[in-house]
């Protein structure tokens, strides 16, 4: 995946996978900040680089989530992604009427914590986060795991983050 910056006509390489069920994906950019995402057979992770500086880490995963998708980011670095709500016995399958997904916070010192917990089967595609003064408001489309891996798209649904 690469960055390509419309002014300089640079482009600038952010990640890369090869193999099998092995891909990366875009996020969100803002400011000097880009996020994007890994798959592989075994997990999704979280990416945030720094534009400026040129470095990039991967978000920590905490014991029992398997997956982290769909990064945004704003201005000062705050990332906002989704993830599969932590287990650790008798767990629902991915992509299930009974999976659970949560909704997280990563700021730029490193704190995180859980803004909001998705209703029992329902996830999210793409994050998009917008900074106004001392709010943050975070858009994404809320949709429903069906039987048989289908699913049911919804509305568009926001929060809004003071400070």
């Amino acid at each position: 995946m690469q960055l390509y910056n419309r002014e300089t006509g640079e482009h600038r390489r952010l990640g890369f996978d090869t193999g099998p069920a092995r891909f990366v994906y875009a996020g969100q950019v803002a400011g000097d900040w880009a996020t994007w995402a890994r798959v592989t057979p075994y997990s999704q992770e979280v990416y945030l680089t720094n534009l400026a500086s040129t470095s990039t880490i991967k978000l920590r995963r905490p014991s029992g989530v398997n997956a982290q998708y769909n990064p945004a980011v704003t201005p000062d670095g705050t990332v906002y992604f989704a993830r599969d709500r932590p287990c650790r016995r008798r767990c629902p399958r991915f992509n299930t009427p009974r999976a659970r997904y949560q909704l997280v916070e990563r700021r730029a010192d490193g704190a995180s914590r859980v803004v909001a917990d998705l209703p029992r089967g329902a996830d999210t595609s793409y994050l998009y986060a917008d900074r106004e003064g001392s709010k943050t408001r975070v858009l994404y489309a809320r949709f429903w795991w069906l039987p048989r891996d289908y699913v049911s798209y919804g509305d568009l649904f926001s929060f809004t983050v003071r400070g």
